[in-house]
């Protein structure tokens, strides 16, 4: 249970990095696809937002939900639901959830956002970075995972559906006192290293940052 509140203050903690993100209107129409345990849609809750979405095809993460009071969650196939939905949003948010799709997969999602997407609306995801220390870890840490992206895939895919975009990368706040302090001490050398290689195999890849967490985000603008 320990870990569980640590694991949810971290995940609080990175998405307090996101708020520049959020819309400033707390009525905004929100859609967070594959919310999981809820973790971002709480966090939403709790910043006053009152027009928040979270669905998942995990009936035990939904019932996760509902048991920590997480209500405006919905057990339905995300596929499903935004083919039938008539609704237009001013943010979709996909954390952790592009990698568990194949490229058809994707490519549908990103059409389906497209469509149902308010004009000046945004996009925001949130992805392992392939390009960091730990990214084959990431990549096979859970056998679910489909894909892996670095800044330069992901902003391919972003700009073949979007107007504007953006990719960075970020870290991801550590669990501990303890394992923050050692990740302050070896992460500049890991990060070196990474880039010392890039310099050599990939001269392409040596401005890309190589933080474990990559956040895309995008947004839709149309001639009114």
């Amino acid at each position: 249970m320990e870990y569980l509140k640590q694991h949810l203050k971290q995940k609080t903690d990175f998405y307090a990095q996101l708020k520049k993100y959020l819309p400033s209107d707390k009525d905004s129409r929100i859609l967070d696809l594959g919310c999981s345990k809820g973790q971002f849609v709480n966090y939403l809750n709790e910043l006053g937002y009152t027009n928040v979405l979270g669905l998942d095809s995990d009936k035990l993460k939904v019932d996760f939900c509902f048991a920590r009071s997480v209500e405006n969650v919905m057990y339905v196939d995300v596929f499903e639901f935004l083919r039938n939905d008539t609704k237009t949003y001013d943010l979709f948010i996909l954390s952790h959830f592009l990698e568990h799709l194949d490229r058809e997969e994707i490519e549908e999602i990103f059409k389906l956002m497209s469509s149902k997407l308010k004009n000046g609306g945004s996009i925001l995801i949130i992805t392992p970075n392939m390009a960091s220390f730990n990214g084959l870890y990431y990549r096979y840490m859970d056998y679910t995972h489909k894909i892996g992206f670095t800044a330069t895939s992901l902003q391919h895919v972003l700009k073949s559906y979007f107007t504007y975009s953006e990719v960075t990368s970020m870290d991801m706040p550590a669990i501990s006192k303890s394992r923050a302090a050692l990740l302050k001490l070896i992460s500049p050398i890991f990060n070196l290293t990474i880039k010392t290689m890039a310099r050599v195999y990939w001269p392409s890849a040596v401005s890309k940052e190589s933080k474990p967490i990559l956040v895309g985000v995008a947004k839709k603008w149309k001639e009114i």
